[in-house]
């Protein structure tokens, strides 16, 4: 797995500084980065650890075809992710609500396509989850 220079170059470090962080030499960190050593998962883990990085924000440079076929698709992926991380419980359970409800049909029989038509049903959907994790309801 490519670790990608850009994670450790927007947070101003060199390799010979990140290095040591993770108990490496400069020669087996570039190693990492260059493709010719493989990452084990342990070491993603500390890697994000240290740099203060999703574990999708190193992945993806180094696999773009496991979030989309589209650039566009996976930078907005990547942004939606990071939006996500941000948010408390509840509100996670209501997105995640939305989000359900987008892919349902109406009673029409058409695709709930957009968060148009998706957007009166918010309120409604969200309302099982917060009874269920004792935030209002009955």
């Amino acid at each position: 797995m490519q670790q990608h220079p850009g994670s450790r170059e927007r947070r101003n470090l060199s390799r010979s500084k990140l290095a040591p962080l993770l108990g490496l030499s400069e020669a087996v960190y570039a190693r990492y980065e260059t493709s010719l050593s493989r990452l084990t998962v342990g070491r993603l883990i500390q890697l994000c650890e240290v740099l203060g990085a999703s574990p999708e924000e190193l992945l993806a440079p180094a696999a773009l075809h496991l979030w989309s076929e589209n650039r566009g698709n996976v930078d907005l992926l990547l942004a939606c992710i990071d939006k996500l991380r941000a948010f408390d419980e509840e509100t996670l359970h209501d997105v995640f609500s939305l989000l359900s409800r987008l892919g349902e049909t109406d009673n029409s029989g058409r695709s709930g396509g957009g968060a148009a038509s998706a957007a009166p049903l918010l309120p409604r959907a969200a309302d099982p989850l917060k009874r269920v994790n004792g935030h209002g309801g009955t």
